[in-house]
């Protein structure tokens, strides 16, 4: 554990113009000092903490960054407003705070936990390409406005109860659903796959049954149904 960062440490990785910058759990600062004089890392685009509890991030520091990854379930927040550049975002949900739609650049995101609206807190996230949701319930992928840029879904402890609104991303490859406890009992009616022209791979599991099977089956590349 250290307890602030010393002159020297910043000193050297300012000098060797750092771009990423990864400390694991062993490294955590553990008063609100957090992370001050990161702003001096001009050249700092990726930061990484794997920390039980989110630090104080300089302002500074944070309107720099492109890829972002704050997976304590305490701390500091971090709004939206700070971070107008990230392209990548890997957050427990409470964590960051504000619409995800505010973050122009957004191409990829994964959560530690189900998001406040579930899926829907992707509404309006233009350039989102790839979301990997971790954690337990049940949503769907109904959005008032759909991220219509997203290409691969995969969700792990977290159940579709419905296909429907599929048809609403129009370039998506893959989807992954991984539904665990939270399917447990359900029936997924896969009939809304062929509403999605662009799907190539359908994997679902957890679930107690599937419906239209014969439907669907031959029209992807690949269908993996386990727990039927």
């Amino acid at each position: 554990m250290t307890t602030a960062w010393s002159a020297e440490v910043l000193a050297m990785l300012e000098d060797h113009g750092v771009e990423a910058l990864g400390l694991g759990a062993d490294s955590e600062v553990k008063d609100d000092r957090g992370l001050a004089g990161l702003e001096r890392l001009t050249s700092l685009r990726v930061l990484h903490l794997d920390w039980a509890r989110v630090p104080a991030i300089p302002e500074a520091a944070l309107q720099r960054l492109e890829d972002l990854s704050v997976i304590g379930r305490s701390g500091h927040k971090i709004s939206v407003e700070s971070i107008p550049r990230l392209r990548s975002l890997e957050y427990r949900p409470g964590r960051v705070v504000g619409a995800l739609a505010e973050l122009p650049d957004l191409e990829a995101v994964v959560t530690r936990g189900m998001p406040e609206g579930g899926f829907g807190a992707f509404d309006s996230c233009a350039a989102l390409r790839v979301v990997r949701m971790n954690g337990r319930g049940v949503t769907t992928l109904a959005c008032d406005a759909p991220p219509r840029a997203v290409v691969s879904v995969i969700l792990s402890g977290i159940a579709l109860s419905t296909l429907d609104g599929i048809g609403s991303l129009p370039v998506i490859n893959d989807l992954t659903v991984e539904g665990g406890r939270a399917a447990a009992g359900l029936t997924l009616d896969l009939a809304p796959l062929r509403s999605a022209p662009s799907l190539r791979v359908f994997a679902a599991s957890g679930y107690g049954a599937y419906e239209a099977v014969d439907s669907v089956e031959g029209t992807l590349e690949g269908l993996y149904l386990g727990d039927r």
